[in-house]
């Protein structure tokens, strides 16, 4: 009915001229009145718009207007809330849609965490798909990131301007930015959980299974593999480790 996919529908919110409604898969459809006249239900609206909060399928579970009609406001399944623009011309865009962070990592675990040497920051990676850069001497959130895949490490580079991030697939080598990490080299360490810099930041080593892997921090070769050796870097850690090619 109304055009809809035969999908779950956990929320609906009424417009001035229809209703929006909030579908799995962080999907929201708006639906406007098109005649009051119509002999047939199924021709009484018509959806207009269809956006999805980007790196999120939960379902939508809740959703409310302001009096103006130009915020939404909606809760996911796993409890983040995302404030949209409905005002913008030409429909909703992906810089209209803004998360509210909450101060913390959930639902899930929090599954790594490194302080930088030379800076007050502290980095956490978490089973809510982000990674958060903290400042601990203002008692500060800096950075919050998004992504598509759960991170299971991080690691800061004593510099304080990289990280390193184990996803499933790849390791991620980043440039931390004024208010964002962009990814500029990947290294085929799938499933890396532990993960961690060099004292001078020149070599990081990530843990692959039962598997070591020493890489040159410049120029991301790979300098050393330590086999059966697990126990070596089982997390991450405030001291100093030097790292030297075999």
């Amino acid at each position: 009915m109304f055009g809809f996919v035969l999908t779950p529908l956990p929320s609906l919110v009424s417009l001035s001229k229809g209703f929006v409604a909030g579908c799995s898969n962080a999907t929201v459809r708006v639906y406007h009145l098109t005649s009051e006249s119509s002999s047939s239900p199924t021709n009484l609206f018509n959806c207009v718009q269809t956006f999805s909060i980007p790196n999120f399928s939960s379902s939508i579970n809740s959703m409310n207007l302001s009096p103006s009609e130009d915020t939404l406001a909606l809760v996911l399944a796993n409890n983040q809330i995302f404030a949209v623009n409905m005002a913008g011309m030409g429909g909703v865009k992906h810089e209209d849609i803004k998360e509210v962070m909450s101060l913390f990592h959930g639902p899930g675990a929090i599954t790594g965490l490194d302080l930088c040497i030379r800076k007050p920051l502290a980095v956490t990676c978490g089973m809510d798909r982000t990674v958060r850069v903290w400042n601990y001497t203002d008692f500060k959130l800096e950075i919050t990131k998004v992504f598509a895949e759960d991170p299971y490490s991080v690691a800061f580079h004593p510099s304080g301007l990289h990280l390193l991030v184990g996803f499933a697939d790849k390791l991620r080598l980043m440039n931390l930015l004024m208010d964002d990490f962009r990814t500029y080299r990947e290294f085929s360490v799938k499933m890396c959980r532990e993960c961690q810099f060099s004292e001078g930041g020149q070599m990081f080593a990530a843990v692959n299974g039962n598997i070591i892997q020493v890489y040159d921090f410049y120029t991301g070769e790979k300098v050393s593999t330590q086999h059966n050796a697990a126990r070596a870097l089982t997390h991450s850690s405030l001291h100093p480790c030097t790292f030297r090619p075999q």
